[in-house]
């Protein structure tokens, strides 16, 4: 049985008046009957102001596309993975580590200077590894050592290492200017 289409009249089920009656059934069908009287009601209105009725055939914008479980695990996965990478560029900066190279040949220091860093590289860091290349010649001998720390030293260890190195580079920078 349709209720909007249906020419039937209502009737209770306990046989009460069902203007009166508290019954679920009978509380539905006067909610059903105002909600009808509501929208012949708005009908009515829209029809006596001149406008119409939009068809249900009408497009609307479309949604936004939602994002699929998988996608957004992926987003996730590779905003994490980013803001791993960043954390641990930002660690290794801060860690003290030593390298060294050898002057591939004679040049003056600014040139080895040129070569070595770019525009990107921070003055500390200029500064840190042309203080830790006092023992240089002018002009650096090919085959001279250049010492190249990542950070300042913290700890005595780390400041041994770095001053057995720099010993190391200053004996053959010696033997090297000789």
């Amino acid at each position: 049985m349709n209720y909007f289409t249906s020419k039937q009249s209502y009737r209770c089920p306990f046989f009460k008046s069902p203007e009166t009656c508290n019954c679920a059934s009978c509380v539905n069908h006067r909610l059903m009957q105002e909600s009808k009287a509501a929208v012949k009601r708005a009908e009515a209105k829209n029809l006596a102001s001149g406008g119409s009725i939009p068809s249900i055939g009408t497009t609307s914008e479309p949604a936004p596309a939602q994002e699929t479980t998988q996608q957004k695990v992926a987003r996730q996965r590779k905003n994490r993975i980013e803001e791993t990478e960043k954390g641990w560029e930002k660690i290794q900066a801060a860690m003290f580590d030593l390298a060294w190279m050898q002057s591939p040949k004679t040049q003056p220091q600014s040139a080895l200077w040129k070569a070595l860093f770019i525009d990107d590289t921070p003055k500390e860091k200029q500064q840190l590894i042309k203080q830790a290349n006092t023992h240089l010649n002018e002009p650096v001998r090919e085959g001279e050592i250049v010492v190249i720390p990542t950070a300042e030293p913290r700890n005595t260890k780390e400041k041994e290492d770095l001053r057995a190195l720099q010993e190391e580079a200053a004996i053959g920078s010696l033997e090297l200017g000789n």
